[in-house]
């Protein structure tokens, strides 16, 4: 990595995700799988796909006795990977359906559950493409037909037959509008569906697992209103020694006073690259501000350029108030370098800054979740549902709720 990036692997990693999936030789999966090809002749995405197929086995090994419905209900992970063999047949089926594949590179071809929508079939229910359109009392839906050229035709509950450029399904990534608005408009199913995916982080949690990229398109919902997490690319173990084994930097994170840490962080780029390496950030947006702070100073950055990117990373150049407290959180951080490299490599508990980076993300998705419903739906949320998320964003860490004391806030105990 370099010492000038914060970033790790990258995100996006697929050239093309396909349904029903591309099947390499031997492998006979059908409709309720997608298939993920991506290069691996770039080394950002190698490590992003490595680092998926090392949680995928984590995970498929936790995936036992009750376990194993919990993370069937919860996640999706990598069940199967090969190497794509670039025949002339192989190379031929993926151009016609849309994926161009570099005959000079090299491709990997991963294979998970399909979590969101399967091919589109006559029957299924679909709405009005509609995202465009400024305010809306609610989402039609419609019965598809089949295709006129490249309209679709749909039909209404009167049986009345339509054609229409654009449609909308109910399934997909939480950035599709039905899904928002059929999980989350009303206060009974949206309180069911936050507590499913605050109970995901706390198994992650209790497991040792951080995912790191946790956002509206890395959770997927199916027509049967099942709601997963997926894309563990950037994720972690802090549990799983076979995998993620930080003995050697404990060991000198232990022995190093703090002028020693701030030397090593200075001039020692093997160390400081480990601990860069090892929490990923894909979308600065839904980063803790304690992370970012983390590595910028990893790579030297000075007080003020910290204060200006985190201050433009959450869109916060003209509140002076939270300018403060952001200088303050930077000065904390930078005078307590071996603490939170002890925290982070050593003992990490679950009250510890890192499991608060998944509790982070999650509280900036309702967040967001929640705007896109008001401003198109004049969707209300409760006062207690916006304390919550409140204390899961919090940009001070020390201060922020750990995801034992979201469990037990007053939202989910009604």
């Amino acid at each position: 990595m370099s010492n000038q990036n914060i970033n790790y692997g990258e995100g996006g990693a697929a050239s093309c995700v396909l349904v029903p999936p591309f099947n390499c030789d031997g492998k006979n999966y059908d409709e309720n799988y997608i298939s993920k090809i991506a290069s691996i002749s770039n080394s950002g995405i190698e490590e992003t796909i490595k680092r998926e197929l090392i949680l995928s086995e984590i995970l498929k090994n936790k995936r036992k006795g009750k376990n194993k419905k919990f993370i069937d209900d919860h996640f999706i992970i990598i069940d199967d990977h090969c190497i794509l063999d670039k025949t002339n047949k192989n190379l031929n089926i993926l151009n016609k359906r849309g994926c161009n594949i570099d005959v000079e590179q090299k491709y990997v071809v991963l294979y998970s559950k399909n979590g969101s929508c399967k091919p589109l079939k006559k029957g299924d229910i679909v709405s009005i493409d509609y995202q465009n359109m400024s305010k809306l009392l609610g989402i039609i839906p419609y019965k598809f037909i089949g295709k006129y050229g490249d309209k679709y035709i749909i039909q209404n509950t009167d049986n009345e037959l339509f054609l229409s450029d654009k449609i909308t399904r109910f399934c997909g990534d939480l950035g599709n509008y039905n899904i928002l608005h059929k999980l989350f408009s009303e206060p009974k199913k949206r309180r069911k569906y936050i507590k499913h995916l605050i109970e995901a982080i706390n198994f992650m949690a209790k497991n040792g697992l951080v995912h790191c990229d946790l956002k509206l398109q890395n959770l997927v919902c199916n027509e049967k209103e099942q709601l997963k997490i997926i894309d563990f690319g950037g994720s972690f173990s802090l549990k799983d020694k076979k995998y993620f084994n930080f003995d050697n930097i404990c060991q000198e994170i232990k022995i190093d006073d703090e002028f020693t840490i701030n030397k090593r962080t200075q001039y020692n780029t093997n160390f400081t690259n480990k601990i860069l390496d090892l929490v990923s950030i894909h979308t600065e947006y839904y980063t803790p501000p304690e992370i970012l702070i983390l590595k910028l100073i990893l790579i030297n950055k000075t007080q003020e350029e910290i204060l200006q990117h985190i201050l433009k990373t959450y869109n916060l150049e003209n509140d002076f108030l939270i300018t403060d407290n952001i200088t303050k959180i930077i000065r904390f951080i930078m005078l307590n370098k071996k603490k939170m490299f002890y925290e982070l490599q050593c003992n990490p508990t679950v009250e510890s800054f890192i499991y608060k980076f998944d509790t982070f993300s999650m509280g900036i998705i309702f967040r967001e979740m929640f705007k896109i419903l008001n401003h198109n739906f004049n969707v209300i949320i409760e006062d207690s549902l916006k304390d919550l998320i409140q204390k899961m964003t919090d940009l001070n860490f020390n201060t922020r709720l750990n995801i034992k004391q979201i469990l037990k806030h007053k939202y989910f105990s009604k």
